[in-house]
């Protein structure tokens, strides 16, 4: 379709000498990713930011035989023989080598999880880029990780990272990540800048320095969703991951001449975010580099790490509850599925999968064989619904009850960090949080030695306090006097 304002002329897709011109067609202000035909003639144009626009009526090429087309079956999936997969497997592990010293992979990517992170990615260490800017991240920390952030070496001088936020609060945006210290959703970023630079500069790419300690197998999860990705330019961010080993100090130069340990992809991430989740064996310096590859610029939504499998989840004594100290919200322990209790081909399943962080082979297999054995204890354990919950659960598939019980979840742990820190109830130093007070802390300090509830005093609370605001604070200055 082409020309000016008003007048519009189709060509036929199935024989390009056949134009037709349009009058009065409405002038297309946004990006057009498709053009789709109707079957009654009407056209349609698929655009960035104003939705389907309507091009004309009545003058399409569609033959007869395709305005009668009807919509096709949902295609099934053949399910592959539970035999023929472990045959599979087995072959795979008499080739296997050794575990390298330094090594990584990627193994898979997650778009159903979205900005619900807590207690799927994270466990040890989590970033939420520039959700606390202008002063800094957010997250939890971890002495023995050292997760820095910063844009590569062909820039202009003086250039740095950008920390940036689209929305301040977005809870109606489950792509947007959750801020579980302050219970709302912030869409925030790191940014390298690179929208002042020309599409074809090489750079200036954003860069992560990871320091990992001690040695075990890694699961790296990196987070991206393109918050304005239907408008103008933004639409056309797609990255290439790169992953090398590294030694402390050294350049970035340096490290580039390398070649990378493994590479991966993102694009299309605009109506949902997808996690790029690699596995890194061994303590030490690791760096990613997330390329530019001629977009707009490079954004980066949370970095996120933690084992491959959490010993805890193994463990008889160690507590995991829904509500872990961190707020994480959880699926059922490994040691609670009864796998020891498995015989025949769910039984190798099982030893399988929980031994796959041993080898190279193992882990390379590891995406295939979660889902084959979740298809298989759903279809042949199905009295196992412990086993079955928590593959679903490694597998980020999700349901609606899952979503109702993450929000319930992170309320009441929100509740109990209220309880524990007088700050969180304070709508001056938690303004964007929900169930806050209008009162300060020492106010709100002073009221826990008073034995006073603060709860009546929150924003929305539907029961009236004893005392008014305006006579409690009086009351207060009093006391502090």
């Amino acid at each position: 379709m082409r020309g000016q304002h008003g007048r519009r002329k189709l060509r036929d897709p199935t024989n390009p000498q056949r134009i037709k011109e349009i009058k009065d067609a409405p002038k297309i202000k946004r990006p057009v990713r498709a053009i789709v035909e109707m079957p009654d003639g009407r056209v349609f144009c698929a655009t960035y930011g104003a939705g389907l626009v309507e091009v004309c009526r009545g003058v399409a090429f569609a033959a007869p035989s395709r305005r009668k087309a009807t919509i096709a079956d949902h295609p099934s999936y053949k399910r592959n023989d539970p035999v023929s997969v472990l045959q599979e497997l087995r072959k795979r592990d008499s080739q296997a080598k050794p575990m390298p010293e330094c090594w990584a992979r990627f193994i898979g990517e997650d778009w159903c999880t979205t900005g619900d992170w807590c207690g799927h990615y994270g466990a040890r260490r989590n970033v939420l880029c520039a959700a606390n800017a202008p002063t800094g991240d957010s997250g939890r920390s971890n002495d023995s990780i050292t997760i820095n952030g910063g844009i590569g070496p062909h820039r202009q001088k003086g250039d740095s990272m950008r920390r940036w936020v689209e929305w301040v609060k977005a809870d109606q945006n489950r792509n947007v990540l959750f801020k579980m210290e302050y219970c709302y959703r912030t869409e925030a970023e790191w940014d390298d800048h690179g929208e002042t630079y020309p599409r074809t500069f090489e750079g200036p790419d954003l860069w992560l320095t990871l320091i990992l300690d001690p040695e075990a197998v890694w699961r790296l999860a990196l987070y991206f969703y393109n918050p304005n990705g239907r408008t103008n330019d933004n639409h056309e961010r797609d990255y290439v991951l790169e992953v090398y080993k590294s030694e402390q100090g050294e350049s970035l130069n340096k490290c580039m001449s390398k070649k990378p340990l493994c590479t991966a992809r993102v694009s299309d991430f605009a109506s949902n975010g997808v996690y790029k989740v690699f596995a890194l064996h061994g303590a030490g310096c690791y760096r990613v580099r997330i390329l530019r590859n001629g977009s707009l610029n490079t954004i980066l939504n949370g970095i996120f790490l933690d084992h491959l499998y959490e010993p805890q989840d193994l463990s008889k004594t160690t507590e995991t509850p829904r509500i872990a100290e961190q707020g994480r919200f959880r699926a059922p322990r490994w040691y609670d599925c009864g796998t020891d209790k498995l015989t025949g081909i769910a039984g190798e399943y099982a030893r399988r999968y929980l031994a796959a962080s041993e080898t190279a082979a193992g882990i390379a297999t590891l995406p295939l064989l979660r889902l084959e054995f979740y298809r298989h204890v759903r279809t042949r354990v199905p009295s196992n619904k412990v086993l079955a919950e928590r593959l679903r659960w490694d597998a980020a598939i999700w349901t609606d009850a899952d979503r109702k019980e993450f929000d319930a979840a992170m309320k009441e742990y929100w509740a109990e960090l209220q309880e524990k820190y007088p700050d969180r109830r304070s709508a001056v130093y938690c303004r964007n949080s929900p169930g806050v007070t209008p009162l300060d802390l020492w106010e709100l300090e002073l009221m826990d030695k008073l034995d006073i509830d603060w709860q009546p005093y929150r924003k929305g609370e539907s029961k009236k306090p004893d005392i008014p605001i305006e006579r409690l604070k009086e009351k207060l200055a009093k006391e502090k006097g």
